[in-house]
Formats: C-alpha cells, sequence, structure tokens
C-alpha cells in the first residue's frame, strides 16, 4: 500500500528529499512506528475507533469503514467541490483533534454515499508528538488567518524559515502538496535538520494531494480548517487550494 501511496501521490522522487533532511536513526525509527497499525491489527483498530469518535463529535460527514466494499464510480450524488471540502476538513480535523493519525487519504480510499464519505484506509497510522502537532497547527493557521507573527513563529520552530514565501504561495493558488515538497527540498539543500515527525506529516500531505488532484477542483481551505475546529480571525475572502497537478 506504501508503494502505490507514494507512486500515485508522486512522491518516488520526492521521499528521498525528506529522508534526506532527517537522521538515518531517525526515519528507521518513524518507518517502525509507520509499520505498527499493519503488524498489530489491535492497535489499529483501535486508531479507528478513536477517530470514527472524534468525527461524529464534530458532525463531520466521514464515517471509517475498515472493509472497503464497491467503490463509487461517480461519486454517487456527492460534487466533487463538497467532497474535496469534506477531505481538506478531515485532513484539518486530524491535525487539530485526538492522537493517531491516519495517513491514508487517497482516493481510492473512500466511497461516497449521499452526503457522507465511507472512509476505508490502510493501517498506516502516526502518534505526532504535541509540539510538532502544535507548531504545524500554527502554520496552518498563520497562512489561512493570515497571521505573520503566528505564521514566524511556526516556520522557525520548523526550521523553514527560509522557505515561507513557498509555503504562502502553496495556499495562495499553488497545489499545497508540490509547495510543501519544494519547501522540504529547499531544506535539504540548506541541511536543515528536520523534526522526525515531518515524514508521516508529508505521507499524509502526499496521500490528501493525490485525492484532490484527482478530483480536479479547488477549495475553499480556510472554510475547511474552521470546518475542522480551527480558529481563524475573520476576512474578505478565505484562501483557495488548487487541486489541479501544479505547474512548477
Amino acid at each position: 500500500m506504501l508503494g502505490s501511496l507514494l507512486k500515485a501521490a508522486d512522491m518516488t522522487r520526492k521521499l528521498p528529499a525528506v529522508l534526506d533532511a532527517l537522521p538515518p536513526s531517525t526515519w528507521l525509527a518513524q518507518s517502525r512506528q509507520l509499520a505498527s497499525g499493519l503488524l498489530d491489527s489491535r492497535r489499529f483498530a483501535q486508531a479507528l475507533l478513536a477517530r470514527d469518535r472524534t468525527l461524529a463529535g464534530h458532525n463531520i460527514p466521514v464515517v471509517l469503514r475498515p472493509h472497503p466494499g464497491p467503490h463509487a464510480r461517480h461519486h454517487d450524488g456527492m460534487t466533487a467541490d463538497r467532497r474535496a471540502h469534506t477531505v481538506l476538513t478531515l485532513f484539518f480535523h486530524q491535525l487539530l483533534m485526538g492522537d493517531d493519525v491516519l495517513l491514508d487519504l487517497r482516493h481510492q480510499a473512500f466511497t461516497a454515499h449521499a452526503d457522507t464519505l465511507l472512509w476505508s484506509p490502510h493501517a498506516l497510522v502516526a502518534r505526532l508528538e504535541p509540539p510538532f502537532v502544535g507548531t504545524v497547527q500554527r502554520l496552518y493557521a498563520g497562512l489561512l488567518a493570515p497571521d505573520a507573527g503566528m505564521l514566524d513563529d511556526a516556520v522557525e520552530g520548523l526550521g523553514l524559515g527560509a522557505a515561507r514565501a513557498l509555503l504562502e504561495e502553496g495556499v495562495g493558488g499553488t497545489a499545497p502538496g508540490h509547495a510543501l515538497f519544494a519547501v522540504l527540498a529547499l531544506c535539504v539543500e540548506a541541511r536543515v535538520e528536520l523534526p522526525p515527525d515531518v515524514l508521516p506529516w508529508a505521507l499524509c500531505v502526499a496521500s490528501l494531494q493525490q485525492h484532490l488532484r484527482t478530483l480536479g477542483v479547488s477549495v475553499d481551505a480556510r472554510s475547511a480548517f474552521t470546518a475542522a475546529g480551527g480558529s481563524l480571525p475573520e476576512r474578505r475572502a478565505g484562501a483557495r487550494w488548487a487541486t489541479a497537478p501544479a505547474t512548477r
């Protein structure tokens, strides 16, 4: 499954850049953690149950379904716009709520049923460290608000200060996954040592990007962030993420 995720999300060229920015001992430890869901069915089942509860508690129209059935060919009445908004909301929700993050957000992991997405992820699970999660939350909030102080704090916390302009461009129109991996490539060139949790975060972003690119619509990232439980100040226009293939 991991190989197919990397291929579908065009990460076969990008993953080495991520790994180069992590010490070998770190990415080996992260790889073992990612494999834990595959090797420990009980842990994966617990992660599914916990995530299903948080989704229901926040009225996000996604239901975990461990055993996938036939997938809908035409979204079963759910528009591509609505599906894109729901999946991006799910992505933000996992960063804002709960402990374990289910990394498989690929298009083929979901089936649309009326106004609900049935989610059958493969067993790739990560538990991100709270300081990293808090920094990434501030990163997205700072980009979407926009809030320059919050953004500066987040990019410095992640060691991404030199690549701030690329991150802002990712929210301003370029597909966000491509912006993230361009940022990581710059970090490798600058010999910046990234936090260990960048690896599972990058995998989750890659699968999100594959799903959004398949839908081929733009999505209001600010609206999705607030629907997931994030808090942002008011402004006149929401940032939109393009989901067509990036031209970069």
